[in-house]
């Protein structure tokens, strides 16, 4: 999803969840979407994309980092709004419908 000359966001639907997560950490991760700027933003080091948390206020750092079903990541600047609404199809087919907007 395109955010201005900057930067871009990536969408990402896992359902492999890496072990050693506590169980409410895993079942966002399982029930969500993890958001990446696909650019590094000049205040962050390292090559590669930018995992965006969507708790930043929480004492779990990226471990929770996921976007829940049904909530929605604001972006006012560029006015995009990404709320994950569904899961389907089957392993290894499986899918996340989101609009966005």
């Amino acid at each position: 999803v395109p955010a201005g000359s900057g930067y871009d966001y990536w969408i990402e639907y896992r359902q492999q969840i890496p072990s050693g997560l506590a169980a409410t950490s895993s079942n966002r991760l399982r029930n969500g979407v993890l958001l990446h700027w696909g650019l590094r933003p000049s205040f962050a080091a390292g090559n590669g994309t930018f995992l965006l948390d969507s708790t930043p206020l929480t004492t779990d750092g990226m471990n929770d980092a996921a976007l829940p079903m049904g909530e929605t990541f604001i972006d006012p600047e560029f006015g995009i709004n990404i709320t994950p609404l569904a899961t389907g199809g089957s392993a290894p087919a499986e899918s996340m419908i989101s609009p966005v907007g």
